[in-house]
């Protein structure tokens, strides 16, 4: 039995095993405790892959840097968790999913908990014990350890399927858009398109930079205009190439952008929005005030560029 803990492809399968784990975990998060769409997730062996193969890749990753397989189950299983509970809380407390602009809205994240919404249920609970749990069974069952050139080799691969993976797989909208809503959510939703697409992967989605595209009924003026009215000065938006705000406009995470196009360019009241895309007025109202609150840095962004360039 020494032995075969020991073992190098052992241990690598197990670790391996151990990310499938935890991107099921995330599945369940991303499902909000839903059965019947957890059950939808893993009906598609495509879409439940998509969203647990960066779990698995990570593992390996961390094994090949760190050469032990219970660190780095217990540091792929910390991110996985992190990012579970964030989604999950965001859900609970907003019905919206977590898009990778979210990371950097810390602000948002103490207020939502400030309102109550941050708790600890028993999933999160259960989900912080398997990991510790996991890492245990891991540091008992898998001690094989790499060589110098193994460990080399193992990083560089993980790390080449990470980026091949992101740039290939993760930013194709084709192969996004091959995925259909789930039973009883709308595909006008881009909510709930998202939660039909699971977790991580629609959150690795989500990061891309969409190519300039002008929306139907576009008018940079009236693009201006609506930004201006979040500005004692309205300079910061005059004057700027209407390629330059079609693309901050296109960077935008699919929801913004969705209620925006429609509030701005297709004259739709919250609402209109809200019947359209089945959310609730308020959601229509937050997405399309983070959409500006967005748009409006990223003209900040560009003017200070342009002064000091």
């Amino acid at each position: 039995m020494q032995k075969f803990r020991n073992n190098v492809i052992w241990t690598t399968v197990l670790t391996a095993l151990a990310g499938v784990c935890l991107g099921l975990l995330s599945l369940y998060f991303a499902a909000a405790g839903s059965g019947a769409m957890c059950r939808f997730y893993l009906k598609d062996p495509l879409l439940a892959a998509l969203n647990v193969l960066p779990f698995v890749l990570f593992a390996l990753l961390l094994f090949g840097l760190t050469g032990r397989a219970w660190l780095a189950f217990l540091l792929d299983g910390v991110v996985c968790l992190v990012y579970s509970w964030a989604a999950y809380w965001k859900w609970l407390g907003r019905s919206e999913p977590l898009y990778a602009d979210d990371v950097a809205a810390i602000r948002e994240a103490v207020q939502i908990g400030g309102r109550g919404y941050i708790t600890v249920t028993w999933q999160i609970a259960a989900s912080l014990l398997l990991v510790v749990l996991g890492t245990l069974a891991l540091a008992w069952l898998a001690r094989g350890r790499l060589s110098r050139r193994g460990r080399a080799a193992t990083t560089g691969a993980a790390l080449l399927l990470c980026v091949l993976g992101y740039f290939g797989v993760y930013r194709s909208s084709t192969l996004y858009d091959r995925f259909a809503a789930a039973p009883g959510r709308s595909a006008w939703s881009a909510n709930d398109q998202f939660q039909s697409r699971g977790g991580i992967y629609p959150f690795l989605h989500s990061i891309r930079a969409a190519v300039p595209k002008a929306p139907d009924g576009y008018d940079k003026r009236e693009a201006e205009a609506l930004l201006a009215e979040y500005e004692d000065d309205d300079k910061i938006v005059k004057n700027i190439p209407q390629e330059t705000l079609l693309r901050f406009i296109s960077e935008l995470p699919d929801g913004y952008r969705t209620v925006f196009n429609l509030f701005t360019f297709e004259n739709k009241s919250h609402k209109e929005i809200a019947n359209l895309l089945h959310i609730n007025e308020k959601s229509s109202s937050s997405q399309l005030h983070r959409a500006r609150t967005i748009l409006m840095n990223r003209v900040k962004q560009y003017w200070a560029q342009y002064e000091n360039g």
